[in-house]
Order: structure tokens, then sequence, then C-alpha cells
């Protein structure tokens, strides 16, 4: 009886143990995921872009300890229900923090992707931009044919350039 005794309570401090150290990782990757930072340009936005991959697939791998858990509490309380609400509670613990930490990764993910598409949009107008300004050099040039072959060359190249 004393040894039963030993080994539950060996069990559950194990498991207190793994929660603590499960809450410790999600609450490292929430520092991560509260970044204000979603990049200056369109190649700072792609970089946090790929950290913010490495992040969810360390969630994915969280997912699973945090799965686990959730299993051994369920066992654990089936076996230690003298302690099974401090057990519960725990878990609870977890799944509160789990569920705060993937909502913050998808709210992430979704501003890097708006953050992408307006750099994208920027950087698609610049260019857009830089053609028109070199075209309404190209067509507002005073340049005139002195002859019927100049002219013809300077229809050409106007013919080039016509959208």
């Amino acid at each position: 009886m004393r040894q039963e005794k030993l080994f539950g309570a060996h069990e559950i401090q194990r498991f207190n143990r793994d929660a603590d150290e499960t809450v410790a990782w999600i609450s490292e990757k929430d520092v991560v995921l509260s970044s204000d930072d979603y990049g200056r340009d369109l190649a700072s936005v792609q970089t946090l872009q790929r950290k913010h991959e490495g992040v969810e697939r360390d969630l994915a791998a969280l997912e699973d300890k945090v799965s686990t858990l959730g299993q051994e509490a369920d066992r654990l309380c089936g076996i230690h229900a003298d302690h099974a609400d401090q057990i519960q509670a725990k878990r609870e613990e977890i799944i509160a923090y789990w569920e705060s930490l993937t909502t913050k990764a998808k709210g992430r993910r979704l501003k890097l992707d708006e953050s992408y598409y307006l750099h994208r949009f920027l950087a698609d107008f610049r260019d857009l931009i830089s053609w028109i300004n070199d075209m309404k050099a190209i067509i507002s040039a005073d340049e005139l044919a002195k002859d019927v072959a100049g002219a013809e060359a300077l229809l050409e190249r106007h013919q080039e350039h016509k959208v």
C-alpha cells in the first residue's frame, strides 16, 4: 500500500513537472509570436514568414506534447481519484495556454500574409510608376525627324512603346 502511494505520488509529480515544462515552452513561443514586427519591405516580410513557418513546425511538435499530457491526465484521474481535481486543473491550464498560443499563431500568420500582399502591391506599384515615367520621357521627347527615313524610325520606335 505504501509502495503504491509513493508510486502514485511519483506519477503525479512527473505529470506536474511535464506540465510545467510544457507551459514554459508555450510561454517561450508566446514571446516569439507577440512581436509587432511585420516587416518593412518585401524581403523582410518574407524572412519573417519563413521564421513563422519554423515556429509553426515547433508548434506541431508541441501539440503532440499537449495531447500526450491530456491523455496522461485522463489516465491519472482514473487511477488517483483523490487528486483528480488538481490534475484536471493542471490539464485545463495547459489547454488554456495552448489555445491562446494557437490563436496568436494564426493571427500572426494572417498579419504577415497581409503585410506580404501590401508590400507586393507597393513593389508592383513602384515598378509600374517607373515604367510610366520611362514611357512619358520617351513619348514626350522633342525629337523631330529631319527626313522621311528619320520619321519612319521615330514612328517605329513609338509603335514599340505603344501599349
